[in-house]
């Protein structure tokens, strides 16, 4: 169940059940989310209409940099990060933000992505 593709909302378990020995077992089998069909149909255009469907818009940033100044050098560090590992075409590369809830963290997160240059989606 915490698999990627479990956890993105791209697979699930199918509701195949079957009787055996008077018990209802399910067969384990795995199939495509009902959302995805949907999404396909919507989404005919190439890969930045898929990523809409599926994940929606990017969120956009609604904070300037300066107003993470008291974060300049951490925040600087995760724009250079995430800006090279972009260039480079690196595959699994994160920013883990914690805090409090109502911190701002998304917010941040929303300023660092549009700094480095890229899209930021709430999933």
């Amino acid at each position: 169940p915490g698999a990627p593709l479990f956890a993105s909302g791209l697979l699930a378990p199918t509701a195949a059940r079957y009787p055996l020995f008077g018990q209802e077992y399910q067969d384990g089998a795995i199939g495509l989310a009902a959302s995805l069909p949907a999404a396909t149909a919507r989404a005919p255009g190439g890969r930045d209409a898929w990523v809409a469907a599926l994940l929606g818009r990017p969120c956009p940033a609604e904070l300037a940099w300066e107003d993470f100044g008291h974060l300049e050098e951490p925040a600087d560090v995760a724009v250079r990060l995430l800006r090279g590992a972009a260039l480079a075409g690196a595959a699994g590369v994160n920013i883990l933000l914690h805090g409090p809830v109502g911190t701002g963290k998304s917010r941040l997160a929303a300023t660092i992505a549009a700094r480095a240059g890229l899209s930021l989606y709430a999933v």
